[in-house]
């Protein structure tokens, strides 16, 4: 990131983290924060919540919390899954098993899907189109959304649907 760029918001705020813009209905009645319980050996990658649980992938751990932070279910997942996010009862993970801001043809990009309720993986789609290695997930109006890495000299990054 260029120095004159200002650190992302996101920076601030872990190991705790404010779940102010992020709030769904019944989860958080009001922003607070919510810290996770445990350590885990990578970064978190990104949260999601539904109305009972939050979702939180840290690089090779896949853990639900309830709303207070408290581990529900924790799984040891593949080195890197990425951001997540939420969608009718499923959580999807952006995935990447190869290498990540480099140039085209060292990424191995997928979405693995799991069970929302009890972590169980139901399937894996490979995402060949992220060339940069898949590290970010979102789904709007049941569209998904998949960003990827950003090698150096390579000035725009691409964002698949």
């Amino acid at each position: 990131m260029p120095e004159t760029m200002p650190r992302p918001w996101w920076g601030e705020v872990i190991p705790g983290l404010l779940l102010a813009v992020m709030l769904t209905p019944g989860v958080l009645a009001a922003a607070e924060r919510v810290t996770c319980e445990g350590r885990y050996p990578q970064h978190l990658q990104g949260i999601c919540l539904d109305d009972t649980a939050i979702y939180w992938c840290f690089t090779t751990q896949l853990v639900k919390t309830d709303p207070q932070g408290r581990i529900v279910k924790q799984i040891p997942v593949a080195d890197h899954h990425g951001d997540l996010c939420l969608y009718e009862g499923k959580v999807y993970v952006a995935v990447n098993l190869g290498e990540f801001n480099e140039p085209a043809g060292k990424a191995d990009s997928w979405v693995y899907i799991y069970r929302a309720s009890d972590l169980t993986l139901l399937a894996k789609h490979a995402t060949p189109e992220v060339v940069h290695g898949a590290g970010g997930i979102g789904v709007r109006n049941g569209r998904f959304y998949i960003v990827g890495g950003l090698p150096e000299g390579v000035l725009e990054n691409y964002v698949y649907e």
